[in-house]
């Protein structure tokens, strides 16, 4: 053993040394022991996209489903990594499913990162792209939250409702605001999601983008003409979170589109 606990295979299996490898094997060396950190040498030749180490291991019946120390498998190692052609090869042995320890799968690690031809291929291969993690969390609010425009036009197109809810009420649209993607809540919108679905304090995409001064984000919103007048828990409109967070720009692009706005007969009170 070598420092970390790693043996003279796991260190192979990070360069990509198919005949080392094979030449260790055959000398009886441990194909899935672990090092300090519980990574097996499937793990290392997936974390560098060694496709024929992979070939080798997955040959010699290497167990597919060994998790690190953080819950993670080597199928993991390829989605976080964008290293398709090794997905592929782990897919085709049904492990894309295993989860890590917060729930999330491949498709929620190809998402983050905003690997859409990852994305393409897991879809290829009928992934369910509703699943959620431990949060509530879809792939979709994933990619939404770090502004990846193309992985969201994927998971749209394949079909993924944009209108699910993660454990806080928040739909993709809501994260988008949050995080202050525009070119997502452009694409969101176009795909016809509800603009005016509220999370559990009863905000709206408008009243986040208010609170926090996403001014382009904000305009988008009241473009596609949302509902400027629904109230939130706190009995506020977006307007209204606008004014009190003293966010002058936000309070022009609402009030240009809501001539009539303070009409009470008009609000949408967040229903408890």
């Amino acid at each position: 053993m070598f420092q970390e606990g790693r043996s003279a295979l796991h260190f192979a299996a990070l360069n990509g040394h198919v005949n080392v490898c094979e030449y260790l094997l055959d000398q009886g060396c441990n194909l899935d022991a672990q090092d300090s950190v519980g990574y097996s040498p499937l793990h290392r030749a997936a974390s560098q996209g060694h496709v024929q180490a992979l070939e080798l291991f997955l040959k010699k019946g290497c167990a597919v489903d060994t998790q690190d120390e953080n819950g993670n498998a080597a199928v993991h190692e390829a989605a976080w990594n964008g290293y398709s052609q090794t997905l592929d090869l782990l897919i085709k042995f049904h492990i894309f499913l295993l989860l890590f320890q917060n729930g999330n799968a491949a498709v929620h690690e190809a998402a983050w990162n905003g690997y859409s031809q990852t994305l393409d291929l897991l879809i290829k291969f009928n992934c369910n792209i509703q699943l959620t993690n431990k949060a509530g969390f879809t792939a979709l609010h994933l990619s939404a939250q770090n502004g990846h425009n193309q992985s969201t036009r994927v998971l749209l197109l394949a079909g993924c409702n944009a209108d699910v809810k993660n454990n806080y009420g928040d739909t993709a649209l809501h994260t988008a605001a949050r995080y202050g993607h525009a070119g997502v809540t452009r694409i969101l919108i176009s795909a016809r999601c509800c603009l005016n679905e509220q999370n559990k304090n009863g905000d709206t995409a408008l009243h986040i983008a208010a609170a926090l001064k996403r001014r382009k984000i904000a305009k988008l919103l009241v473009d596609a003409s949302i509902d400027v007048y629904v109230r939130n828990k706190q009995n506020e409109t977006a307007m209204e979170v606008a004014r009190r967070k003293e966010h002058q720009e936000i309070i022009v692009i609402i009030s240009s589109f809501a001539r009539d706005f303070g009409n009470n007969n008009e609000d949408v009170v967040y229903d408890k």
